[in-house]
């Protein structure tokens, strides 16, 4: 997904590799040495219990705990809420040089001053989706709509990494439908063309489709599952393979 060099294959490949770590909260820079061992973590697996569902809006969440010795009182103890933590993480190669791929963007939600440190809680861009669903309905092909709907909740979408499912006519969720927020109208457009959708690395909105595990050819470790597309796939999900 995201463009390395040979070097960097080959580093990642050794049995011992060497990561760094630097970022901003907000105009703030950090490095690792800003962080409590072993504090830092981001889950932002789309999958669980090994299973893609389809129609899964999935989030990615950031827990980390700041040295607030090291970051020098930068932040204002009241201003931590609402600020954006984007990262990178390096990798060491060969000739000691650094490379560096891009780790996430999150906005900080949740902050705790501790004895360790200051603890935050925070999530990726889809959480724009948990604004409360006002009656705006959206219609076409599944590409306008996501367009459409990402431009409406300020999203931006990575076409590159998308796949959208376009040759199977248009779509338009009804008002039948029960929806509290804007997830809930997203997952059920996304689960009547059989999608899952997540934010990369860049912050960006990505959409996958089955065809992701829908192949001509079985191959080892993958299943080939054949769906129909005169019918909304409900309840449908995938499991994983090495």
């Amino acid at each position: 997904m995201y463009n390395v060099t040979l070097d960097y294959e080959v580093a990642a490949k050794k049995s011992t590799v060497i990561h760094f770590l630097r970022g901003s909260i907000g105009s703030v820079t950090f490095t690792e040495a800003a962080i409590l061992e072993g504090s830092f973590e981001v889950n932002n697996q789309i999958c669980d219990s090994s299973k893609i569902k389809f129609g899964g809006v999935f989030v990615g969440e950031l827990h980390a705990t700041f040295i607030p010795q090291i970051l020098n009182g930068a932040i204002p103890r009241g201003s931590w809420v609402g600020q954006v933590i984007t990262f990178e993480v390096g990798t060491q190669l060969e000739n000691e040089s650094i490379e560096w791929v891009p780790g996430g963007v999150f906005t900080i939600a949740e902050v705790n001053h501790t004895m360790q440190g200051i603890e935050v809680t925070a999530y990726d861009a889809m959480t724009k989706f948990d604004r409360r669903y006002n009656g705006r309905v959206f219609g076409g092909s599944l590409s306008l709509v996501v367009d459409d709907l990402a431009e409406y909740l300020g999203l931006s979408v990575n076409y590159q990494d998308s796949s959208f499912p376009d040759p199977y006519g248009t779509v338009k969720c009804s008002l039948e439908n029960s929806f509290e927020t804007w997830r809930d109208y997203f997952s059920s457009l996304l689960e009547s063309r059989a999608c899952y959708s997540y934010i990369d690395r860049n912050g960006l909105l990505v959409v996958r489709d089955w065809s992701d595990f829908v192949g001509d050819e079985p191959s080892i470790g993958r299943s080939e599952y054949e769906l129909t597309t005169a019918e909304r796939f409900e309840n449908i999900s995938v499991s994983a393979w090495s």
